[in-house]
């Protein structure tokens, strides 16, 4: 039902009067706006009710996920809700503690940074005022959670569990219902199970034998685990299990080449300066430099991860990963490794988007010039779900050290109930591009910073091959990781590991010498790989001294026009 414009005042501005026109006369907003309430309550109290989960509506729509008919109407309703907040606290001021800070937020979600683009405004702002709730809920102390407590405090106790990385136990609706003080639950494994029985015959308790050929476990915990109550039982059932056996054995050690090869380098060529890593309170913060004069001074912008900085190897390989989670930044990356290992050892693989729970940790990433710290609990995060002839369906998560997570292959099942709060499949046309782009050796959709990662891959991808060739006697990966001896198969997984990282060093190495592997930044503002020597010879004439960048880093409009002059002498 639209509002009457006889209840509405003349002198409102046309965008309230349309903001409570869309939400309707009897809605929350237009009953609250009319009966003079609290600017903050009226916010709190009509944006989407907690209940409803209504932050992974707001990742789908900037995903572009489903109808966009039903999807407009959520980030739509945010952004309603939020114009008539706004109009209220600049005539009324409000007396909450977080006012100004909300103001701010809400001035920003209103801003139509490209005006043709009204769709994609009203998605990612709402989405964007979305994170600035959690971010405030972070700042905001934890506290009992009730009905009777207010709007407000239920929505930030919301907001504070999705910062925290969804945690089941500290849901708000399942503080409501404890009665005592919340027990911490280890994420960095998925819940042992509790009932394993004999794989042959059924039986349970006692003492069970496991197949030494497929367990998958670390630090005592197992992933897979096929568990017999005799000898007996095991080799009465051995004709059975031993497809099972033996592709679960294969997909491991693929797996857990391809992590440690992943790791390695990202650490090589790492193209982000880090000032500082400190963690607490579950938390890892990491607090990037300034690399903004490297493409203004003739400077290398990939360089060796700090490891130093990292409080532990665990949380090194979380912030090294941060930011890589996603189809773009990580297989867009990687695709080329991945396929050289796992070639052959499923029968068939899909890649799924998921919005994660339960987290071990959250890594925020303080970026220079972003208003916003970057919260991985609130990041989408890709998996592979690998199918193999056997029926078995297994979840390869080579980024789940992000969170804290331990587990490379998992049970999809167990996955799917444990660590995913929202999923969905890349769709077929996002695959078909991927395939044209990744055989360019390149994404298109890679900043021109990452292209050199591209590259390191291929040579990495070129010396493995070689190695298990010499390794299998003219075979490829698939034999080695077939090897039946385990002690022979260690043996050559160590040559395999020092020959692609041996490579991926080296040719890191002449990257960072390599001047046309450099950065520069365009009039409009991007960053570009130089390229060619005939541009590097450009642009020798255009670098800033560190004496005159240091002089105008301060004053950006001034850099600006002092750049765009220097280019513009070249006829860049």
């Amino acid at each position: 039902m639209s509002l009457p414009q006889s209840a509405i005042r003349p002198v409102l501005p046309q965008e309230v009067v349309t903001a409570l026109s869309e939400l309707g006369a009897t809605s929350p907003t237009a009953r609250m706006f009319h009966d003079g309430a609290d600017a903050v309550d009226l916010l709190f109290s009509c944006l989407p009710i907690w209940e409803s989960d209504p932050y992974p509506k707001l990742v789908a729509e900037i995903m572009w996920l489903g109808e966009v008919s039903s999807l407009v109407s959520v980030s739509n309703k945010i952004l309603n809700v939020i114009t008539v907040f706004l109009h209220v606290i600049s005539t009324r001021p409000s007396t909450d503690p977080d006012s100004n800070f909300l103001r701010e937020c809400a001035e920003e979600a209103l801003q139509i940074h490209e005006p043709a683009a009204e769709r994609c405004y009203i998605t990612y702002n709402a989405y964007e005022f979305a994170l600035d709730l959690a971010h405030l809920s972070i700042k905001t102390p934890a506290s009992p959670i009730a009905a009777h407590l207010g709007k407000k405090a239920q929505q930030m106790a919301y907001y504070r569990w999705l910062a925290y990385g969804r945690k089941d136990e500290l849901h708000p609706r399942a503080l409501m219902r404890q009665t005592g003080p919340t027990q911490p639950v280890c994420k960095a494994f998925l819940p042992d199970d509790s009932d394993v029985k004999c794989k042959g015959c059924g039986m349970g308790g006692g003492t069970l034998f496991t197949c030494s050929g497929c367990l998958v476990s670390k630090d005592g915990h197992a992933a897979f685990r096929t568990a017999y109550c005799s000898r007996e039982c095991q080799t009465n059932d051995w004709q059975r299990h031993r497809a099972s056996c033996r592709e679960l054995r294969r997909i491991n050690r693929a797996a857990t080449l391809y992590h440690e090869l992943l790791l390695h380098l990202y650490k090589s060529a790492h193209y982000r300066g880090i000032g500082s890593i400190s963690e607490e309170d579950g938390f890892i913060y990491v607090k990037y430099r300034n690399d903004e004069e490297v493409h203004y001074t003739e400077k290398s912008n990939l360089r060796q991860f700090p490891e130093h900085l990292a409080p532990s190897p665990e949380v090194a390989n979380a912030v090294v990963m941060a930011g890589k989670t996603t189809t773009d930044n990580h297989f867009g990356v990687m695709e080329k490794l991945f396929n050289a290992i796992f070639k052959g050892t499923f029968w068939r693989e899909e890649r799924v988007s998921v919005l994660p729970k339960n987290v071990a940790f959250v890594v925020e990433r303080d970026l220079v010039n972003v208003t916003r710290s970057l919260l991985s609990s609130l990041e989408m995060h890709e998996v592979v779900r690998i199918t193999t002839l056997s029926g078995l369906d297994i979840a390869f998560d080579p980024c789940g050290c992000l969170h804290g997570w331990k587990e490379l292959i998992s049970p999809w099942a167990k996955y799917e109930k444990h660590r995913i709060a929202m999923a969905y499949p890349e769709h077929e046309q996002f695959k078909a591009l991927e395939a044209a782009t990744v055989r360019l050796e390149g994404l298109w959709w890679i900043p021109d910073v990452e292209s050199s990662q591209v590259e390191l891959v291929s040579t990495m991808v070129d010396a493995l091959q070689t190695q298990a060739r010499s390794i299998s006697g003219g075979g490829e990966m698939l034999t080695v990781l077939n090897l039946n001896n385990s002690d022979e198969f260690q043996r050559a997984r160590a040559h395999l590991l020092d020959s692609g990282k041996t490579a991926a060093d080296t040719k890191a190495c002449a990257v960072r010498g390599d001047p046309t592997y450099q950065t520069y930044i365009t009039r409009n503002g991007w960053v570009k790989r130089i390229g060619s020597q005939e541009m590097y010879d450009k642009l020798k004439q255009v670098w800033l001294t560190d004496e005159l960048y240091e002089e105008v880093k301060d004053d950006p409009a001034k850099l600006k026009e002092l750049w765009a002059e220097r280019l513009g002498n070249v006829g860049l």
